[in-house]
């Protein structure tokens, strides 16, 4: 990620400058910027900040989003419409302002946000294919993007050459792409009852119309300064709404504040981390990795093998199974051909259930996994779960075992290399960064997928161990019970 050139303390001073300028309000005695190492520049407590601290607010007239801007005035409700409910109003609004310049409010905020990014999106074949395999993979979406340009913006673009010259570097796709990785990176989803507008995202078979998830993509300048890691969240940026509202300086307008959630000592960063995102998702966003030194619970987890001499990582680390994988493991074992799959999944996913699982380093297995399985296997625990909308206990016997063995298995064939081979990679350390970035990431996943198998198996074991105990309770002769009694 590079961001614009400039000295680290004049870039810094004149953002936080520009943005008082332009009507938000910073806690300057507290809050400040400035550059971190493989991170680029972040926030960083000038003083010990005390929990529940408020360190800048962002009027609602400073966020950047396609209501906020003159643009869609200019077209015609059926133009602005065919953009759909996606990023593309957001990105042809960011076009829009970008070309201005100065004329635009937001110009200041513009200039100061990266000009390049590392990110897959952005990488050539021969790098996206170490990433084959892994979550990143199908989550990349070039092709989709691209589409979005030049089936939704181009016709608007070609419309209204008066508004967007053919020749202006602010419309062409390498400008598409700068503007989707800004808002990839950047972006907050907010709800959009905030800006007393209508919205109606794009909503999936099954999705309510309650309206209650109507959220909307924005860009709201300085909030988007605060870097994320793993287990570092010490900010959070609470809206009108929130309880938390009540602790933004009086005399300040509706719209969003930055609030510490626990106490930051002097020089430290301040993060603003919503979960713990796995190195998939960080290096999709942001074209970064965590790589942390992994404590004893979770290297006690992990055979020898798997650590292979480098005990790093990403403690958050997830990797997704889809549950295609399990039935193709379930019709792979000799699933009965009486079963209709069709109709029990489709029961699944209309009760509400999960279409994936993902799995982490975590001691429990997902239970929601098992039962999925149990529901393909088992006529009566399907019927129960149908007629009852109970789901199964989760409990692994051998045939669950091997279902779940064998979509496991089938996940791990996705990868071009195996574990041993990334980590010997990883230990030479001779690489570029978007291999060694990769590595990291398919060590993290096949980690994960390795040590699930194992405890899959362990479950079976411990299964097998109680109904054969309860097997030989049955088999006591009768009067020794009653003499018991």
């Amino acid at each position: 990620m590079q961001l614009p050139d400039a000295k680290s303390k004049s870039y810094t001073e004149r953002l936080l400058d520009d943005y008082e300028a332009a009507g938000g309000w910073i806690n300057r005695k507290v809050f400040g910027l400035s550059s971190f190492p493989a991170m680029g520049y972040g926030a960083i407590a000038k003083s010990a900040i005390p929990s529940d601290t408020p360190l800048f607010h962002v009027p609602l007239g400073m966020v950047l989003s396609p209501q906020s801007s003159d643009l869609k005035a200019k077209l015609s409700a059926e133009e602005w419409e065919s953009l759909g409910t996606g990023w593309s109003p957001l990105i042809l609004t960011m076009m829009w302002e970008s070309s201005k310049g100065p004329a635009s409010a937001w110009n200041y905020y513009l200039e100061s946000m990266p000009t390049e990014f590392d990110t897959p999106m952005l990488w050539e074949p021969e790098h996206l294919a170490e990433l084959a395999g892994t979550d990143v993979a199908k989550r990349i979406g070039r092709e989709e993007a691209e589409s979005e340009y030049t089936n939704l913006i181009q016709p608007i673009l070609k419309a209204h050459s008066d508004l967007f010259p053919a020749n202006s570097p602010h419309f062409d796709l390498t400008a598409f792409h700068l503007h989707g990785s800004r808002i990839l990176s950047r972006s907050f989803m907010v709800p959009a009852t905030i800006f007393n507008v209508e919205y109606q995202r794009e909503k999936d078979d099954g999705d309510t119309d309650d309206g209650a998830d109507d959220l909307m993509t924005v860009m709201i300048p300085m909030a988007d300064m605060l870097n994320a890691a793993y287990h570092s969240d010490n900010a959070r940026l609470f809206d009108d709404d929130d309880d938390a509202s009540q602790l933004r300086p009086r005399h300040l307008g509706p719209g969003f504040t930055m609030v510490s959630t626990k106490e930051v000592k002097q020089n430290e960063q301040i993060f603003n981390t919503y979960s713990s995102p796995p190195n998939s998702e960080l290096l999709r966003k942001y074209g970064h990795v965590d790589v942390l030194a992994l404590d004893n619970d979770i290297l006690s987890c992990l055979d020898d093998e798997w650590i292979g001499g480098w005990p790093y990582g990403n403690p958050g680390d997830e990797v997704e199974l889809d549950g295609n994988l399990v039935v193709e493991a379930f019709q792979n074992l000799g699933g009965s051909s009486n079963v209709d799959v069709e109709e029990r999944v489709n029961y699944w996913l209309d009760d509400g259930q999960e279409d994936a699982f993902y799995l982490t380093l975590a001691d429990s297995l997902d239970r929601g996994l098992i039962a999925f399985a149990r529901i393909l296997l088992y006529d009566n625990e399907w019927l129960r779960f149908k007629e009852k909308g109970k789901l199964p206990v989760a409990t692994v016997d051998k045939t669950v075992h091997a279902i779940l063995n064998g979509a496991i298995e089938r996940r791990l064939s996705f990868y071009k290399t195996d574990l041993q081979s990334d980590l010997e990679l990883l230990k030479q350390g001779s690489m570029s960064l978007r291999a060694r970035a990769a590595a990291i990431v398919r060590v993290g996943e096949k980690r994960i997928l390795l040590r699930t198998m194992r405890a899959i198996g362990s479950a079976a074991q411990t299964a097998e161990a109680l109904s054969k105990k309860r097997d030989l309770d049955g088999q006591k002769d009768p009067a020794q019970k009653r003499r018991k009694g």
